[in-house]
């Protein structure tokens, strides 16, 4: 196996372990949408949109054969919270054992 281009956090879903790399700055300035989106209260449609939309990005810098209809069909509602995670701890939006607010 290859080395992957990106270190990240290594998280298992869909049957297999991800690395999953911190977003780039650019990523990041074009994501910051998404991330404001997912900070509201209710669960829509189109939060499940925005975390999709970073899942992907995050994960395309190390798989970068992976489209957003594979993301849609790998991930399911119990890894997303996983996944959003691991993805602010790479990027440092979050430091590692920091506490979650809830």
């Amino acid at each position: 196996m290859s080395a992957l281009p990106h270190e990240g956090v290594t998280v298992h879903f869909a049957g297999s372990d991800w690395v999953v790399p911190a977003l780039s700055l650019g990523q990041l300035k074009r994501l910051m949408p998404h991330f404001q989106n997912l900070q509201g209260g209710q669960f829509s449609i189109e939060q499940i949109d925005s975390a999709l939309q970073v899942i992907h990005a995050a994960l395309s810098r190390n798989y970068p054969q992976l489209q957003l209809e594979d993301v849609e069909d790998l991930v399911d509602l119990a890894t997303v919270p996983i996944l959003m995670e691991a993805i602010m701890r790479a990027s440092g939006l979050v430091r590692q054992g920091e506490a979650k607010a809830g």
